[in-house]
């Protein structure tokens, strides 16, 4: 009613609302909470709402600002998500811009449902590193990189043309043309103990996106070689395997025995060998050979220390 042209005084707005006009003022109160400029109007003889505080309402309906404010429910309460830290702010500003009677209602219906993310790296990159990946992303210019690479356990210095910054499960990852290795690689940001502009510019393929990258990788890195994957998993994990897509190539068939064969193409062996291991003896690698000795290589004891992931390089 406020962000209407129509002015109208305490009386009517209370009568309209059919309150009190002590609710009214409770109302009124509440409205400035939220962070609008409110006061009357003697020349219209009217509240009105300051200027600069009337932004446009947002299309968004009840079931629509539910979702939304849902969301919002990552970035209240939870563990922080580095480089993220603005998102919160904005989703206020959004739900501001939102009639009352939507917020109320949507609020009161989103706090029924949550959403929380696993666990976080504790490790925070400086924001003045972040800022310059981010401005070498933007302008194609090649970056001089010192990264911890934890499985080595050794630091190196490289060059990277920056392609991608991806949040996944656990954290960030800057995804480039690593000079070290000589072809595209996926790194945790984390890591980066510093990372400093070289002012060189680097030619960026031209149509070149996160996906084509990607391909069918299990989950961020495609590794090498591309291999077709079959697996069978007992009666007793089957069920638990069923119910959910692990990947966009995942096709299923139920065995008599009530075991599950399920088969993937993916990119490279090393993140779905973790995960198979992950399946302990619920699950029989049937092809290819290549995996069943790589499952194997992580159950060994002559590792001498657990599998950290194919990113600790």
């Amino acid at each position: 009613m406020l962000h209407e042209a129509k002015p109208r005084t305490a009386n009517k707005l209370a009568a309209e609302l059919g309150v009190s006009l002590r609710t009214f003022d409770r109302t009124l109160a509440l409205v400035e909470e939220f962070g609008y400029t409110v006061w009357f109007d003697h020349s219209r003889w009217g509240y009105r709402i300051h200027s600069k505080d009337q932004l446009l309402p947002s299309a968004l309906n009840v079931p629509e600002a539910k979702e939304f404010m849902t969301v919002a429910s990552m970035f209240n309460g939870g563990p922080e998500i580095p480089l993220l830290l603005g998102v919160g702010n904005a989703m206020v500003k959004v739900e501001k811009s939102l009639p009352l009677d939507v917020q109320t209602q949507a609020w009161a219906a989103s706090q029924h449902t949550q959403m929380r993310l696993g666990p976080m790296s504790r490790i925070r990159l400086p924001q003045e590193a972040v800022d310059r990946i981010d401005l070498a992303i933007q302008h194609h210019e090649r970056l001089r990189c010192r990264y911890n690479a934890l499985e080595e356990g050794r630091q190196f210095v490289f060059d990277l043309d920056p392609y991608w910054r991806l949040l996944r499960t656990h954290g960030w990852y800057l995804i480039g043309f690593s000079h070290e290795h000589g072809k595209m690689k996926t790194f945790k940001l984390c890591r980066f103990e510093a990372a400093e502009r070289t002012g060189l510019k680097f030619a960026r393929r031209e149509g070149y996106e996160l996906e084509d990258y990607l391909g069918n990788a299990w989950e961020i890195d495609p590794g090498e070689g591309s291999y077709n994957v079959r697996l069978r998993f007992d009666p007793l994990s089957a069920p638990y395997i069923a119910e959910e897509d692990w990947h966009k190539t995942q096709r299923l068939k139920w065995r008599k025995d009530g075991s599950l064969l399920a088969e993937f193409t993916v990119d490279g062996l090393d993140e779905i060998a973790c995960w198979v291991f992950c399946r302990g003896a619920h699950v029989k690698v049937l092809e290819p050979d290549a995996l069943r000795e790589r499952v194997a290589e992580l159950s060994s004891p002559a590792l001498g220390r657990p599998y950290l992931g194919v990113l600790d390089m």
